[in-house]
Parts: structure tokens; sequence; C-alpha cells
């Protein structure tokens, strides 16, 4: 009786059921006829206990902490895990001690906080009510990764000073284990879903972290564990990371055998340690640093990227998280190894960026095999990921990677330049590396002829003006000033002709038209025969290049044809036609007197052919047919790149005894082309004027007139 108002100050307020059973617990009198034993059964009988209350699951459990379980131990002993069984044994005097210890003592405290005024929705009470569901998958993936950590601390065969750093993973205050459920909770936090869900995104941010170990994991010899092709085709850890094509959203946790190295069955001590450090260095600046405040980090990427890369997984309006592609995935590594070495700084954090973007944007990255060997790279390269200038232009260093080598080399060239010449050549860099489709590769701004690093720069400003005021459209014309700079038949095959900007790229890049291209930039010089045995064809395709709109408007069907390549065939033809052209329709045949002698006949009505290429001298396809007007009739021919005219019928050649009627045309011009057509004419058809074939000269005309 003395104690009742203190009992009813402990109660259950969210469910009236629940309250009220609280209240009869409290009422002395409900319990006079208690006989001391079986507290749930008399509790259950009474008259102020309704039956409705045995469908209540708080009640239920109530009744539960009070009379236990029927749960039993290994020896088949009932388990005492009930108020009731607990105590039973218990004497009156045992009982006043430990009331005193409540209640006078203080022993145990309550901390109350009022949360009406934190603007909280009834979400926050549903997720503290929901303790009793079954833990999630993420859930049990931390308690997992936490026993993992703690089996380490405990096993007594390791050294003791690893075992030491193990014990250090689980400090109560800044060890994994709390972090995970605070600090870096907070990090997820910001980014969680319209539910208020953070559990996909943290997994999936901890599975990219050890999916990037997997790939840098090094042997004692500090050589790669894996190889990229062992990775892609036989680890199973590496597969399960990766998802499905780099969609690693959908990944479930089934246990912790999926992250274990399959070498040695076990999970490096450093990666707890780096992950650790990474998170650690990465939270303070989410909430003080002005970067920190949404998708902070692509504010400091170069200008010229135009691709956002969440760092921190979001959820969509759809409720799927974001994932990674494979230059993402560099990318999120880079992020990872700066923040692992050290806290944030917003000027060597950009020039760490400047570097990586430059060198994964320069690379190619589009297989597995790349982005592996890109990620092995950027994680040699972090290693003076905080001053990267200074670590690219250290004398004494020694790259071990061999992926990107000609943009590491660049890198390396242009951090030089900017330590020793300052912040004013960071700024030039910069402005030119951002510039229409440079996106970070400039080097053909600072090498010479020969590909070359010029230690003095001494052209960058000459080829900087020529490559941004002077060249600024990079169109066809710009793309013939180009071609004028080259002198050898190879240039001109390794130009490929057309103005997308990916190709552009392509040609200042190319390492065999670097002498094209610094003539190009720099300044004019007198053109030489073009090395082709001296029958000069190479100097006549780079005119019909140079001097037509042949390149403004080749089409098929319509359409620019972009990827254009210059080569020539068994007859010596020389022509343009795009990557992967199946049809000989698709090909343009140049340094060909056909063009001239077809272009000049149609102009004159004697033939007619659609395959003239608009606007300019010049006839699409490998191969050319024509309508020859004699008289009121039309014959059909065709120019073929074997050298030959033959006469068509019925889309034949059309043949004689023991070949087809044509000619060559070795040396003709627009008036032999025609004697030559009548002649064939006059060959194949009986009622055709026999009279041409005394001019000709062909073997086939003389024996006609012979007959």
């Amino acid at each position: 009786d003395d104690n009742c108002a203190i009992f009813r100050k402990f109660s259950y307020e969210t469910r009236i059921s629940s309250r009220e059973f609280c209240q009869h617990l409290c009422i002395p009198h409900n319990f006079e006829n208690f006989a001391g034993n079986d507290i749930v059964g008399f509790i259950t009988k009474q008259t102020w206990f309704y039956s409705a209350w045995k469908q209540d699951p708080t009640i239920q459990s109530m009744l539960r902490m009070l009379g236990g379980t029927k749960h039993a131990d290994k020896n088949s002993d009932d388990i005492m895990d009930g108020i009731e069984e607990l105590f039973q044994e218990t004497y009156v005097d045992d009982f006043k001690y430990y009331w005193e210890k409540l209640t006078q003592k203080e022993t145990i405290v309550f901390y109350h906080l009022p949360l009406k005024d934190f603007g909280l929705s009834d979400d926050l009470y549903i997720k503290m009510n929901a303790r009793g569901k079954q833990l999630t998958s993420f859930e049990n993936f931390k308690a997992d990764l936490i026993g993992y950590i703690t089996k380490q601390s405990e096993d007594e065969s390791l050294e003791e000073s690893e075992q030491t750093k193990w014990k250090e993973l689980l400090d109560p205050k800044n060890g994994i284990p709390i972090k995970l459920d605070t600090d870096w909770t907070d990090i997820f936090w910001k980014n969680r879903s319209k539910d208020s869900k953070i559990d996909e995104i943290y997994f999936a941010f901890i599975n990219r972290y050890f999916l990037q170990e997997l790939i840098c994991a090094k042997k004692e010899d500090n050589t790669d564990l894996y190889s990229a092709n062992d990775l892609e085709e036989k680890n199973g850890t590496y597969k399960y990371l990766y998802g499905n094509k780099s969609d690693d959203s959908k990944l479930q946790y089934s246990g912790l055998d999926k992250y274990l190295l399959n070498d040695d069955e076990a999970i490096p001590l450093s990666f707890f340690i780096s992950f650790r450090d990474t998170l650690n260095n990465y939270k303070p600046n989410y909430t003080c640093c002005k970067f920190f405040g949404g998708c902070c980090l692509n504010t400091c990427f170069p200008a010229w990227v135009d691709s956002k890369i969440e760092f921190i997984p979001k959820y969509d309006e759809t409720g799927n998280i974001t994932t990674l592609g494979q230059k993402e995935r560099v990318i999120f590594l880079a992020i990872c190894r700066y923040f692992e070495k050290d806290s944030f700084d917003e000027t060597s954090f950009k020039q760490w960026m400047r570097v990586v973007w430059n060198i994964v944007e320069n690379s190619g990255i589009e297989t597995i095999s790349a982005m592996i060997g890109a990620m092995r790279l950027i994680d040699e390269l972090s290693e003076g990921g905080h001053n990267i200038y200074n670590f690219l232009s250290n004398s004494q260093l020694r790259i071990k990677s061999n992926f990107a080598k000609e943009q590491v080399a660049e890198e390396i060239a242009k951090a030089k330049q900017i330590v020793n010449g300052g912040d004013e050549w960071e700024s030039k860099i910069i402005e030119a590396e951002k510039y229409a489709f440079f996106k970070g590769a400039i080097r053909f701004l600072f090498q010479n002829e020969k590909g070359e690093v010029d230690d003095c720069w001494t052209d960058f400003d000459t080829k900087w003006h020529k490559a941004h005021v002077e060249y600024k459209d990079y169109d066809y014309n710009t793309l013939r000033a180009f071609i004028s700079k080259c002198t050898t038949e190879q240039e001109l095959k390794n130009i490929i002709y057309d103005t997308l900007q990916s190709t552009w790229k392509s040609n200042l890049l190319n390492k065999s038209l670097n002498e094209a291209t610094h003539y190009f930039l720099v300044k004019d010089r007198d053109n030489r025969d073009n090395s082709d045995n001296g029958n000069g064809k190479w100097e006549k395709a780079k005119k019909d290049l140079v001097g037509t709109t042949l390149l403004d408007n080749i089409n098929y069907n319509g359409q620019h044809l972009n990827g254009c390549l210059l080569r020539n065939d068994k007859y010596g033809q020389i022509a343009l036609f795009p990557y992967a052209a199946q049809s000989n329709r698709k090909k343009f045949v140049i340094a060909n007197s056909r063009n001239t002698i077809l272009s000049n006949l149609q102009k004159q009505g004697k033939i007619e052919s659609d395959q003239i290429i608009e606007n300019c001298d010049f006839f699409w396809g490998w191969d050319i047919s024509f309508n020859y007007i004699s008289g009121e009739k039309h014959y059909v021919f065709q120019w073929n790149t074997d050298g030959n005219v033959y006469l068509i019928e019925n889309n034949e050649r059309k043949k004689r005894d023991d070949s087809y009627y044509y000619f060559k045309t070795d040396g003709i011009d627009d008036q032999k082309t025609i004697e030559k057509l009548d002649c064939l004419i006059a060959q194949a058809y009986p009622d055709a004027d026999k009279s041409v074939c005394e001019k000709c000269q062909d073997k086939f005309c003389k024996s006609t007139s012979e007959q």
C-alpha cells in the first residue's frame, strides 16, 4: 500500500488495454487471495482480467516476464527466465534489502527526454517499438562483422601487436561497433529514404568498400593478390560484390563467408582499419565543411566533368539506390583513399581529384580488366593524395602500374611544371584541360614534333592560342588544315576523317601524328612529296582531301559517315570508308581519275549516275554504276576499282566467249572514255555502229573489225 503511488508511475501509454492492465497490477486488494505460487495463472483467472487481453502482445509479454516460460536447458531443467521463478526462494528480508537499494541508494536512474519540441513524426516511435521484429539483413551483417572482429581480438595465436590492433577496433568509444550505430549512421541518415530507411545505402557503401579492397589486395611481397582475369572469372567474392553488370543495388546478405578472401579465408585487419579511418575522416567534414551539404564532393571535381558521383548512395523517387559504373568505382576508390589518409582540405582534394579524373577520363575504362587496372593505379598514386603535385614531380618516383602510362606521364609533366612554375601554370593548365573536348588530356600543347616533353614548355602559349582561338570551331576547314601538315602515307592513314570531338581528341593525341600535330599548332612548313614509291598517288589523295569539299559532303543515305579511315586495296585504290563498313557502297575512292572524268561527262549530259556526291565532283561507292546515253538508248556500265569499265546487262557483266566486254582505264581522258564506251557497245550489239571500232586500239575491237 505504501508504494502504490510509485508503482503507478510505471505504465504503458501507447495502448489503452496495456495501460489498464498496468493499473490493475498496482491495486493491492487485487492480490489479497494470491497464495504465492503461479502468478500468471492467478492473474488470468481474476474478474478484472478481460479475456481479450490474452490477444494483447504487450500484456502477454508482461505475463511472460512475471511467470517465465517452460523452456528447458540441455539437461532438461526448466530455465529460470521469469521474475517469479528467479525469486521463488527469496526471503522477505532480502526483498527489503533490494527495495532499499532501488529506492534509497538510487542505484537505478532514469533519464527523461521530452520529445514534443523536436517535431518528430510517429515514425520514430514506430521504429523504437519495432525491436520485437526479426533483425534485418543489414543488422545481421553488422552483427556478424562485429563478431568477426571480436573473434580475431581473442585469437591467442596472433602476434600481440596484431591482437592489440583488433582490440582497438572494439574500443567502446571510438571502435567500429559504436561508430556503426552512431557517428557513421549520421552520415547515411542525411540520404535516408522517404520512409526513413538507410540500411540499403549503408550496406551498399560497405560492399563497395569491400570490393575495392579485394581488387587492391596485395601479397606479402606487395604484388597483386589476384590477377584481373582471376577476379573476373573465378573469384566468387568479386562476382557477388560486383553485382549484375556493376549494379549492386539488389545484393542480399546471406553470410559472412561471401566476404572472406578465398586464399586464406579471412578478412584482413587492414580492411577494417582503412574503413574506420575513411569514415572517421569523412564524418567531421560532413557537418562542418561548406562542401559537405549535399553531393558536396562533385563541386571539387574538374569543371569539365559532366557526371556526378554519389559517394554516399542515395534513394531515388522509387526507393531504388544509386549505383556506380566502372569509371565511378575508380573515383569512389580515389575518394576513400583520400579520406583514409587524412581529413578534408579543399585545395589538396581538388588537386587530387583533378589528376584522378584526368586519368579516368583518358584511359578507356570500358571493361572490367580496365577498371581493375585503373583502381590499382589510383591505389598506388593515393600514397601522395594529399600533396599530389609534389608526389608526382619527385624525381625518385617509380610507378609500378603500367595502366594509362601516357596519361600518367602527362600528369607527371604537368605536376613538375606547376611545382616549378607556380600557381600561374596551374591556372593555365586547368584552363586548357576544360576547353572543348580536351577533358584533361593536353600533352599535344607541350610536346615537340617528336612527342617529347619540351622542358621549358616553349610553345605552350602559341599552341594554346591556336587551339582555342584560331581553330576554335574544329570543323572540316580545320581538319583540312590538319591534313595539310601530313607528309607521309602513314600519317594520312593514321588520321580519322571526321569532326566529332572524340575524333579530334584521338587525332591530336595519336603518337604517330605527333609531327603533324606539332606543326598544325605551331607554324606552317613546306609540304614535301609523300613517300609513295614516286607515283604521287598519296599526294593526289591529300590534294583531294585538302583542296575540295569532299569531307564536308560525303554521306550515305543522308547520314554523314563518322569515323572514316583512309585505306588502299590490292589494286592500289585509295578510299575513305567508315569503321566496320561492310558495304562497298559506303566507301569513297579518291586520287583516281574516274571522279574527274565521270563528273565532267555527267555535267555534259553524256552519262547519268545517282552515285555522285552532291556539291562536289566525287562519287560514293567502291564501284560506280552509270548510264551512258547513246542517241536515244541508254547503256549501263560499271567503273570498277580493278581499273576496268564493264558493260552491264541485266545487272551482270555482259560476257563474250572467254571474257567480259570491258576496257582498261589507264591514262584515258574524257574523250577517250567516250570512244571506248562506244566501241564496247559496237562489239556487244549487232545493230550498233561498227565504224567506231576503227578508231580504237583495243584488241577486242581489232578482232571484231577484222571479222
